[in-house]
């Protein structure tokens, strides 16, 4: 449970967001998303966060649950953000409830470095340069809407 850290060994997530597919991308948006996350687990893990919470929609939880990623709920919170503050559409009034996750930084590190270096996926062109290869495996993951 995330109460079981302390507040220095948590680091929290300001805003992360599915928004609609635009053609001509180069990489479908579950993996940009999985990108951001992972650049934020590799800064967390260097300053010494064990956790990372957020508050998010309940569309990027559905997104998040095809991808199996290893998110947990906060089952126990409130919240409450004052009406001039620039999010509170965010939470309040736009689509979608706002529910509360966290992950463990380690987990979800061996999580991602399963998906984002995969030979299957990627074809790396460089220390921090991959190319999304155009194949039959990549393909079956786009018609399962996973990539």
């Amino acid at each position: 449970d995330i109460k079981n850290f302390p507040k220095h060994n948590r680091g929290e997530i300001g805003r992360l967001v599915i928004d609609k597919h635009e053609e001509g991308l180069l990489l479908p948006r579950n993996l940009v998303m999985l990108f951001l996350i992972d650049c934020l687990t590799i800064t967390a893990k260097k300053e010494g966060l064990k956790i990372g919470f957020a508050f998010i929609k309940e569309k990027l939880i559905l997104k998040l649950g095809k991808l199996k990623a290893p998110i947990k709920f906060i089952k126990k919170y409130t919240h409450s953000y004052p009406k001039n503050g620039v999010l509170y559409k965010y939470f309040y009034e736009s689509s979608g409830k706002v529910v509360p996750v966290y992950f463990f930084t380690e987990e979800m590190k061996d999580y991602l470095d399963n998906i984002l270096r995969n030979a299957k996926m990627f074809k790396r062109t460089g220390k921090k340069r991959y190319i999304l290869k155009k194949n039959l495996y990549n393909r079956f993951l786009s018609i399962l809407k996973i990539i």
